[in-house]
């Protein structure tokens, strides 16, 4: 297994063979602290904190796999690709957020504070429920879901998991996607 690529081309290659050479080709990208720190640096100066930053840092490459994939990739530096990604994605969830303020009602937009610690502790439980409804989804469920939001190909998905064929993990993904909805209705039922 290799996890260590000398150039752009070993990683455009790696990322369009798929399976677990794509897997550890964006895991090396990620990895790229000097490439996040920048991204970091640009977000935080732009009025963007820690979360945000990695948020559109996974964002980043997540596209570049799509491009990669889809031959839509120029060639060019893979980092700088990246950072110019991060950038564009930037730019536009603020442009999306300020034209939302201003489209929002004023009485609304001053009854919600981005800091109220209420709402704060209802987002971070909302994340730990989710977190444990795909748990209770059991590990093979989990690999699927995390995969296919990844934007791996049902094939791949099914060579890795050891399935028959792309149709069975597309079998597999609609039932987790069914059991994840199922509770997710009972537990909006007990609140």
């Amino acid at each position: 297994m290799k996890d260590i690529f000398q150039n752009d081309s070993e990683i455009v290659s790696a990322i369009k063979s798929g399976g677990l050479h794509r897997n550890n080709a964006i895991s090396f990208i990620y990895k790229n602290q000097k490439t996040f720190s920048r991204v970091k640096h640009f977000i935080s100066s732009w009025k963007g904190n820690s979360q945000d930053a990695e948020d559109i840092w996974i964002e980043s490459i997540l596209v570049l796999d799509r491009k990669i994939r889809n031959d839509e990739y120029d060639g060019g530096n893979i980092y700088g690709f990246v950072f110019g990604i991060s950038k564009g994605l930037w730019r536009n969830k603020l442009k999306k957020s300020n034209k939302m303020d201003l489209v929002e009602e004023p009485a609304l937009m001053d009854s919600v504070d981005e800091n109220d610690p209420e709402q704060l502790f209802q987002t971070n439980e909302r994340i730990a429920v989710l977190k444990k409804m795909l748990e209770e989804l059991g590990e093979e469920c989990q690999k699927i879901l995390n995969l296919w939001k990844l934007n791996y190909k049902m094939k791949e998905i099914a060579e890795m998991l050891n399935l028959s064929s792309d149709n069975m993990a597309k079998k597999k993904k609609h039932q987790c996607l069914q059991k994840l909805k199922e509770k997710a209705k009972f537990f909006k039922s007990q609140l």
